[in-house]
């Protein structure tokens, strides 16, 4: 490919915590042998609400635009081109990504995998919502009226390689009713099925809860209020987030009389449900960014603060809210630097946050980071180009493990090199010496730049937070 400058230009933060899940980033698109562009937009989805790397995510849709197996058009009747269009899903997704710049520090729980016994492939029921009879129209099997058990589960799965994981999310058991349509084979489709609602990235048992609240208030179940849009709805979006609510709103539609979206999202989340999802973290699963949406249950009253919610990483709201005003001064101090390095880079950048580059989203976090760690003490320079040489090998680091697993292989694409990490110091010393120059004359006669860079850099990860700015 020749994007790949731009590729470098968005990314958003990547902590070690997350760094081991970049290459799942594929989730569930070797599931679907036959795609629709909703189940595609379904999955890029997925990879955007794990996508606490943007870059990861930009890098997924480049790639599956060019994968060979993307070679299935559209359906009529699903080709909206402004609502589900895979460019247009990811980016209304990645924009909320950019409002989540933090996650719990020092929090890293550990991968552990589930099977039965000899080796079978395991699924474990969290939780079983109530069986109802459905109207349960979905791309995979002919429209029916049938009795219907939502299950909460996590399950044996594979990624986009044929490596294991984890898969969460619903298992609607039908047993069909009533044929409500056409079907090659009639007595085939009143035999009793399963729909997998699962996916690698969606592991919040809360959210799922909350799912099967919705579900139960649903007479019928299609592509309006199941899979991709049954996620978004139970997520509390930003008041300027149009997509997810036009989402909320098209699923609001698919209530049955007598329901209440909002009443079903005020509902407190059971104990037995907190309580599980305490002891899935202690478990040592992967729960992408629950720590951040139980943040948001609390802010919305249907979690208790608790110092058991505490020690497993979660933020109270008003933590939190102090981490972000902190962030704003931060920006706000080294906005020179910030808007520099983003006209020398190329890349967006503006007060108004959606108007970044996500690269430089990356670069302000850090620069956060390192102030925490005391960088600060050998000047605002130096912090500065030590959170660009940050994200920018973080960034290499990526693109290259993704070269690794899914190669260029198609005529007339380029495979990613990656510049050497002496590049991109040499790189941000260019700039630099470009941008400011007394000071860069200053420290370069006395030969320390590059050093201290080097030093700092290879030190990164065992320098303590000793300068908290929220404490």
């Amino acid at each position: 490919m020749n994007e790949q400058n731009g590729h470098n230009s968005i990314k958003s933060n990547i902590t070690e915590q997350y760094e081991q899940d970049v290459l799942r980033a594929f989730r569930v698109w070797y599931r679907q042998s036959q795609p629709t562009i909703n189940e595609a937009s379904t999955q890029v989805s997925i990879i955007a609400q794990q996508a606490v790397s943007s870059l990861t995510m930009i890098q997924v849709i480049l790639l599956l635009r060019e994968h060979p197996e993307w070679t299935h058009q559209p359906q009529p009747s699903d080709a909206d081109e402004k609502a589900i269009t895979i460019s247009g899903v990811a980016r209304r997704h990645l924009s909320s990504t950019w409002r989540k710049p933090f996650r719990g520090k020092g929090f890293k729980p550990s991968r552990r995998t589930y099977f039965r016994e000899k080796g079978e492939p395991m699924r474990r029921i969290l939780f079983q919502g109530t069986t109802a009879v459905k109207v349960i129209h979905h791309y995979s099997h002919p429209k029916v009226e049938a009795e219907i058990t939502p299950l909460l589960v996590v399950q044996d799965g594979k990624d986009a390689w044929g490596d294991d994981e984890l898969h969460w999310g619903l298992i609607l058991q039908c047993t069909p009713r009533t044929l409500l349509e056409e079907a090659g084979d009639p007595a085939n489709a009143l035999e009793p099925f399963e729909i997998d609602n699962t996916f690698s990235a969606w592991s919040n048992p809360i959210r799922w809860w909350r799912a099967l609240q919705l579900i139960e208030a649903m007479p019928t179940l299609d592509h309006r209020n199941i899979g991709l849009h049954l996620w978004i709805a139970t997520e509390r979006p930003e008041s300027d987030d149009d997509f997810d609510r036009g989402v909320i709103e098209e699923l609001r539609n698919t209530l049955g009389e007598g329901y209440d979206y909002e009443e079903i999202m005020a509902r407190p989340v059971p104990r037995e449900i907190t309580q599980l999802t305490v002891k899935l973290v202690d478990e040592g699963q992967d729960m992408h960014g629950v720590q951040y949406d139980l943040t948001d249950e609390i802010e919305a009253g249907t979690i208790r603060w608790s110092q058991e919610l505490k020690r497993i990483g979660v933020s109270h709201p008003d933590y939190r809210r102090a981490m972000h005003a902190a962030l704003e001064i931060v920006t706000a101090r080294y906005e020179a630097h910030l808007f520099s390095y983003a006209a020398f880079r190329e890349c967006p950048y503006t007060h108004a946050r959606k108007e970044k580059g996500f690269i430089m989203l990356c670069i302000e976090n850090c620069i956060y980071e390192a102030i925490e760690r005391g960088i600060e003490e050998y000047g605002m320079d130096i912090t500065t180009m030590l959170a660009i040489l940050h994200e920018e090998i973080d960034c290499d680091d990526i693109q290259e493990e993704l070269e690794k697993k899914h190669p260029h292989d198609r005529e007339g694409c380029e495979p990613y090199v990656r510049p050497t990490p002496e590049e991109r110091f040499t790189q941000a010393v260019t700039w630099y010496t470009e941008h400011f120059k007394e000071e860069a004359a200053a420290m370069l006669q006395k030969g320390e730049l590059l050093e201290t860079l080097h030093r700092l850099y290879d030190r990164w990860e065992k320098i303590p937070v000793t300068h908290p700015l929220v404490s």
